[in-house]
């Protein structure tokens, strides 16, 4: 216990710094700008302030050795939007692109991460796609 490894995926909220996927992706839509994104590449969402929860509970905890903090579901991005869209209620014309078309680096096809093990040991758990999204979508406001 005298280290503990995070690792942790895709990271979105409210940023006066960067601009995150869901502040694109609506950035995009008020703009009225077209829609390509990624298909065929996994990721698994984790908005900031539930990997902050659980990041503060394992200092208080003292938890040792690799644990992965992340959101529990795995999309690629053209399926975390159609899910921001769906839980927002709105239509909007989406392309669906491959990461070989689109990205000229390669990266992994799957680096989604398996959060077993945080909600096992913390009473903060990853959070489900939908509450996390409905919370930043109420930073937004």
């Amino acid at each position: 216990n005298d280290y503990c490894i995070i690792r942790t995926g895709m990271v979105y909220g409210t940023s006066p710094i960067k601009q995150t996927l869901p502040d694109w992706i609506l950035n995009k839509i008020e703009k009225q700008q077209k829609l390509e994104l990624i298909s065929d590449q996994f990721m698994t969402p984790t908005y900031i302030e539930n990997l902050m929860d659980m990041l503060i509970e394992i200092i208080k905890k003292n938890i040792g050795g690799k644990i992965h903090l992340s959101g529990p579901q795995k999309f690629s991005r053209y399926t975390f939007c159609l899910e921001l869209l769906k839980i927002m209620g709105i239509s909007y014309d989406i392309t669906s692109v491959s990461q070989k078309s689109f990205e000229k680096t390669d990266r992994p096809t799957n680096s989604s991460l398996n959060t077993s093990k945080a909600s096992l040991l913390l009473d903060k758990k990853p959070e489900s796609f939908k509450k996390s999204i409905e919370k930043y979508l109420n930073t937004r406001l």
